[in-house]
């Protein structure tokens, strides 16, 4: 949860992040999850006190040892989307085969707080050619 933001102003952020991913990742929609009184107890995203019913995301990954549950608060997504999308992928040594691409956070995009990553939200929605 972000600091300083009570668990209702934290639901209510998380709710516009929902919308924000699904529109520009429609497979999101799947793996929406919110949690109910039942699953408030295990869930390492939800051990600050974060209201029942706040939007997240989760699934099983597809590790070849065996699948395990993953779930992100729908404002962790976010922030996970927008800074993939933002980065820039620089290969250190074109020469060298074992040398593997570095992110390089874009300099004129860092977000500083949460209206940020709303906005980076809107930007890549636009960008995508959807309606913010």
């Amino acid at each position: 949860m972000i600091a300083n933001m009570n668990p209702r102003q934290f639901k209510k952020l998380c709710a516009k992040a929902h919308a924000l991913v699904i529109k520009i990742h429609p497979l999101y929609a799947r793996r929406s999850w919110a949690p109910s009184e039942h699953d408030m107890t295990d869930r390492t995203w939800h051990a600050a006190g974060v209201l029942k019913g706040t939007k997240g995301f989760g699934g099983f990954n597809s590790d070849p040892e065996g699948s395990e549950w993953w779930d992100k608060s729908a404002w962790a997504t976010l922030q996970d989307v927008a800074d993939w999308h933002y980065v820039e992928w620089v290969d250190p040594d074109p020469n060298d085969e074992m040398a593997s691409a570095q992110p390089v956070p874009n300099a004129d995009l860092q977000p500083r707080c949460w209206r940020d990553y709303l906005v980076l939200g809107e930007l890549m929605l636009l960008e995508k050619g959807g309606e913010a």
